[in-house]
């Protein structure tokens, strides 16, 4: 058999007695010894996964084998030799796939016919493969099982992605109707909000007390209709990925003690922030992170005491973890996982404003960024909420 050649090798029926369901996998053989092609194909004479037979493509050199890769995406196995035109050959195929190629899902196994100048556990530990093998030990039967485990892991793997896609593909369409409604929604709340400041400025001296209360009852709700109609829009706009870029911390929480310096005068409350450093991340929603745990800090704050909010940074097991910590009136224990879903109020709207969307969208923020987000409190002794931000800088 000549280089380059494929060899399409049709195994037997299946317990349905179809030839196979689904077309061949592909194989690639990356060796420079055509003894080594040739008992590769006797082996694998009438091997099968799933039904499906394996088509075998053949690379005699790393050059060769980078050429095929970029032309068959689809391969689900490599069996790469390490030594062939240069001692490391083999690595510069691996490198291609999992980096230039970004593919962590085709599966890799080396086998190589002289172990000591690859020697397996630095191999494993520096390179991402799959499988390791000295040619000498590889008999038809360990390899009949290498390669069916590897398939197996490979198809596994492509079953995962497949469904994420399908996640990431519902969440997006979910994420558009959301926006689309809410947006929809302004036009006619803003119509009815002027209609009933109309009817209350022209004929407020027509109307009885009862009048005068119900047009003003509808514009509260219209008022609140139009917060909610805006957390919304606001919520969907999370969904919107960004390149990550380098946050300084201390400066967003600098910008935001100017933006909500009137409130914060207002509450008579006291911001108090350790050293933050920069992080990995969105600028935009990192800002809306911590403002609006600033801002429910303030909005549950202790009637009898000023409010006195913290913001640090410790090390827990070398991972940066977040703090803002509050003197405000606690929550308690059996509400802390709830506070962050959708809608969830646990004071009356007469008792404290909002509408319960401001620490879902801090959850949602933290979860794009590859953290986690929680809170520790009891009612009358404050608030700490902690939140994870990995590959920071700090």
């Amino acid at each position: 058999m000549s280089e380059g050649d494929d060899l399409v090798l049709l195994g037997d029926a299946d317990e349905s007695g179809a030839a196979g369901h689904g077309p061949a996998w592909k194989l690639l053989i990356v060796d420079d010894e055509p003894e080594v092609h040739r008992v590769t194909h006797m082996v694998l004479d009438d091997f099968q996964f799933q039904g499906r037979p394996l088509r075998l493509i053949e690379a005699h050199s790393a050059r060769e084998a980078i050429g095929l890769l970029d032309a068959h995406p689809d391969i689900a196995l490599v069996l790469l030799d390490v030594v062939m035109e240069s001692e490391h050959a083999g690595f510069t195929v691996v490198q291609h796939v999992r980096e230039t190629l970004g593919n962590r899902t085709m599966r890799i196994i080396l086998r190589t016919g002289q172990p000591g100048q690859a020697p397996a556990r630095q191999v494993i530990q520096r390179y991402e493969i799959n499988d390791y093998h000295s040619k000498a030990e590889l008999t038809a039967e360990r390899m009949y099982i290498t390669i069916y485990t590897a398939l197996s892991m490979y198809e596994h793997l492509r079953t995962i992605e497949r469904r994420e896609q399908q996640l990431q593909s519902a969440y997006a369409e979910i994420e558009q109707l959301v926006y689309i409604a809410a947006h929809d929604l302004q036009e006619p709340l803003l119509s009815v909000t002027s209609l009933s400041q109309r009817l209350l400025s022209v004929n407020r001296e027509q109307l009885d007390a009862n009048g005068v209360r119900c047009l003003d009852y509808i514009g509260t709700a219209v008022g609140r209709m139009s917060a909610l109609v805006r957390d919304l829009l606001d919520y969907s706009k999370l969904g919107q990925a960004h390149p990550p870029e380098a946050v300084d911390l201390d400066a967003l929480v600098a910008e935001l003690r100017e933006d909500m310096a009137g409130h914060l005068q207002a509450a008579q409350a006291q911001l108090d922030c350790e050293p933050l450093g920069q992080v990995q991340g969105q600028p935009t929603k990192l800002k809306m992170l911590l403002q609006n745990l600033i801002s429910n800090a303030l909005k549950y704050r202790h009637p009898e005491r000023a409010p006195h909010i913290e913001i640090g940074l410790r090390r827990d097991r070398g991972q940066a973890v977040y703090w803002l910590a509050d003197n405000g009136i606690g929550i308690a224990a059996e509400h802390h996982r709830r506070i962050f879903n959708v809608f969830q109020r646990l004071h009356e709207r007469e008792a404290v404003p909002g509408t319960g969307i401001g620490l879902a969208h801090c959850k949602k923020i933290v979860e794009q960024h590859g953290g986690q987000i929680w809170v520790e409190s009891e009612p009358e002794h404050g608030t700490t909420v902690f939140f994870s931000l990995p590959g920071d800088e700090a």
